[in-house]
Formats: structure tokens, sequence, C-alpha cells
């Protein structure tokens, strides 16, 4: 088996992340100068928390930037999956992989079984197209297909 390499490009959960930002410091802006003119008592706690919901929503962002060996790596060892909040990547040998199936919830995620127990879920957004999402749901299913002795 050939090293294959999905990259996670999640340009619609970056664009989101922003615009919910832009919008916690909007909302935030304008509930303390509510409160400054005394329309609202409890204006500065609610601008406080917009602000902390703002500043999360950035960080979010900044996370999910695109950038090398960040995605999904299919290989002869296993698969190694990066993590948006880790340092090191997960790394799955096929030996742990039971099966594969796809889930449909508020968009189509992959369900990767473990055993002895256990399960990894990869959402379509992280890959950015469907395209990819397919790729790598077809790359997966051939490999499971396979025995595990087969290299």
């Amino acid at each position: 088996m050939s090293v294959r390499f999905f990259a996670f490009r999640p340009r619609g959960l970056r664009r989101a992340l922003l615009a919910a930002a832009v919008l916690a410091v909007v909302l935030s802006a304008w509930a303390l100068s509510a409160s400054r003119r005394g329309a609202e008592r409890l204006g500065t706690v609610r601008a406080v928390v917009l602000g902390v919901l703002a500043a999360a929503f950035g960080v979010g962002w900044v996370r999910l930037r695109p950038r090398a060996d960040f995605g999904v790596r299919l290989d002869v060892a296993g698969i190694d999956v990066s993590r948006v909040w880790g340092s090191r990547p997960l790394h799955v040998p096929w030996t742990r992989v039971a099966s594969t199936r796809t889930e449909r919830r508020a968009w189509n995620r992959l369900v990767i079984e473990l055993r002895p127990e256990g399960q990894l879920f990869i959402a379509e957004p992280l890959l950015g197209s469907r395209m990819a999402f397919g790729d790598l749901l077809r790359a997966l299913q051939d490999r499971s297909s396979k025995s595990p002795g087969d290299a």
C-alpha cells in the first residue's frame, strides 16, 4: 500500500468561526455601550462573556488553519490522524481497525470502529470537500477489505 495523505482543509468551519467571532465582538461592543448609557444593568457582564466567546472563536480559527501534515495519512503501518488541539498525531495500527462506516448527523462523518473498543470520528467539513471525503472513505474501505496480514 502506498502512502496516501488527505489534508484537512476546513474552509467552511474557519469562515463560520470568523463570522461568529466578529458577531460576538459587535454584540459585545453593543452591550458595553448600552451598559455605559445605563440602559442595561447587566450589560458589562454580557459584554465580557461575549468578549470571551469571541476570543474562543478566534483561537479555534487559528488552530484550524491549514498547515503541513495536518490531515489523515494512510500507510502500511496504519492510520495517522492529526489532532487540532494536540501536538502529535494519533497513530492507529491496522490491527486495531475493526470496521469503517459513515453516519449522517449535521453532516457526514466517518466512523472508524477500533478494537477492542472505541471509535474514531472524522467529520466531512474537516476535509473541505465531499470528493476528498469520498476518496478517504474508499481508501479505508479498500484497505479494510484486505486481510490484516496483507501489506
